[in-house]
């Protein structure tokens, strides 16, 4: 993140582009992991993070998947680039940045200290991609997982 905080000090709080890599990371039953995030509060969402100057979008995938899950990628497959308007950010500190986010698909590697367990009660407003099922994950005690929709 050094890269972010140099260019802020540069040019303050202006609206920029900013690049990013999320990872979905799917297991063998088809459940897919999700993380509460700090920013935004409270908000779930697949693990990634921003890109650092001269970083390749697969080495800023793998390296932000391990360092917010100790999970390591083996083999990504792209998903696809999603950017627009509908991807303003503002931080709490006055910051504005579009993220132009690259998604990658994995597996959890055999060796993972991932552990998926039984289904909580269905949580409601979730995306009509994956179903309503949080399953807890034993992984620094912030993980959670979703299961794939019949639809």
């Amino acid at each position: 993140m050094a890269y972010v905080e140099e260019l802020r000090a540069l040019i303050g709080h202006r609206r920029i582009n900013l690049c990013g890599c999320t990872v979905v990371v799917e297991n063998e039953r088809g459940e897919l992991l999700l993380q509460q995030r700090v920013f935004p509060e409270g908000r779930w969402c697949f693990p990634g993070g921003l890109m650092e100057l001269g970083e390749a979008a697969e080495d800023t995938a793998k390296r932000e998947l391990e360092e917010e899950t100790s999970l390591r990628a083996q083999e990504l497959s792209l998903i696809g680039v999603l950017s627009g308007p509908e991807h303003l950010c503002r931080a709490a500190n006055g910051d504005e940045y579009y993220v132009v986010d690259i998604a990658f698909a994995c597996r959890p590697t055999a060796t993972s200290i991932m552990w998926w367990i039984s289904p909580l009660p269905a949580v409601p407003g979730r995306a009509s991609r994956v179903s309503t099922t949080v399953n807890p994950c034993a992984w620094r005690g912030s993980g959670r997982t979703l299961s794939r929709s019949a639809s």
